[in-house]
């Protein structure tokens, strides 16, 4: 599948939402213990959305003076008028906030998704760009190890998106934090299972039955979890369709699956007693690994796969089909 020059700008922007946990963008600052600091925690106490509107009001002409301040308090008003649904006093006093920190990803980001409830596709990809620029300006700092595959996604992206009629291939891929953890599991059951007597061959019946079980989570009960941070960001396009179909697929499925782990899950216990009684106690971590995996899996990253089928099908076909 292709991506047009516009989703890679969308896409772009939403690698950004992932690197704001490590980037040294523009930071508003209000030391503790302030005046305006006192106030404002006064003001978030307050339940009422229209006495917090009325009292930030307040706090901007107290404060007038102030550019942190006046910045910050036009920035939660923004998002308290977008969960309120007035997207443009929503994006009005954002943009406020953004001209005074135009380098801040925080407000970036929240201009980009009052662009989207307003369905201003140019904003979104304004925004986009800007945050782009904030990126490449800071990219040669130190980053942490965690960080190289999200970044390697944003170059891609951005590389991609230099080019007037670039495109790039969609694909869906399972996280790649997920692919590292299989790998090293299955790397550590394949060296077992090359050796010889009772241990290995404990080992090689598990492996048999993980090939054909896992060959499925590949093909269809993995793949739509990558898709889950573009869903977080509230982003979804047709290219997003076919997880769709393989949510669908793995849940008429999951009965035989979770039957497989069942029988996987006995397949570990024999190999952990076979390797118990060889005197081979250091491999029964590596059986408790692949187990907890197994339960992990059950419990927590089929059922996340299913959501993020439902919320593309839901975004996709959703307001066609009339619903809310």
């Amino acid at each position: 599948m292709r991506v047009t020059h516009r989703l890679l700008l969308i896409l772009s922007f939403a690698a950004l939402s992932s690197l704001t946990g490590w980037t040294q963008n523009t930071s508003i600052v209000i030391p503790a213990g302030t005046p305006e600091d006192k106030d404002l925690a006064t003001i978030t106490a307050e339940s009422d959305p229209q006495k917090r509107i009325a009292a930030y009001e307040q706090f901007l002409t107290k404060y007038a003076d102030n550019k942190p301040a006046t910045a910050y308090a036009e920035w939660q008003l923004s998002q308290i008028y977008l969960a309120a649904g007035d997207t443009a006093k929503a994006m009005d006093y954002g943009s406020k906030a953004l001209e005074a920190y135009p380098n801040n990803l925080d407000i970036i980001m929240s201009q980009a998704t009052i662009a989207q409830a307003m369905k201003d596709n140019s904003k979104v990809l304004d925004y986009a760009v800007q945050g782009a620029t904030v990126y490449n300006s800071i990219a040669k700092q130190t980053k942490p190890a965690d960080a190289s595959d999200v970044a390697s996604l944003f170059a891609r992206v951005n590389t991609a998106a230099e080019a007037p009629q670039s495109s790039l291939t969609f694909s869906f891929e399972i996280p790649k934090s997920l692919q590292r953890e299989r790998k090293q599991l299955h790397d550590e059951l394949s060296r077992i299972a090359a050796e010889r007597g009772s241990v290995g061959n404990a080992a090689q019946q598990v492996e048999q039955m993980l090939q054909a079980h896992c060959a499925h989570e590949e093909a269809f009960a993995l793949p739509p979890l990558g898709l889950l941070p573009l869903l977080a960001c509230g982003l979804a396009w047709s290219e997003m369709a076919p997880a769709v179909t393989m949510a669908a697929r793995l849940k008429s499925s999951l009965p035989s699956m979770l039957e497989d782990h069942e029988a996987i899950v006995a397949a570990l216990r024999a190999f952990e007693r076979t390797a118990e009684r060889a005197g081979r106690t250091e491999l029964a971590p590596l059986a408790r690994r692949l187990i907890e995996h197994a339960e992990m899996e059950a419990e927590v990253l089929y059922p996340a796969s299913i959501v993020a089928g439902k919320l593309v099908e839901s975004r996709l076909y959703g307001r066609r089909q009339g619903a809310s």
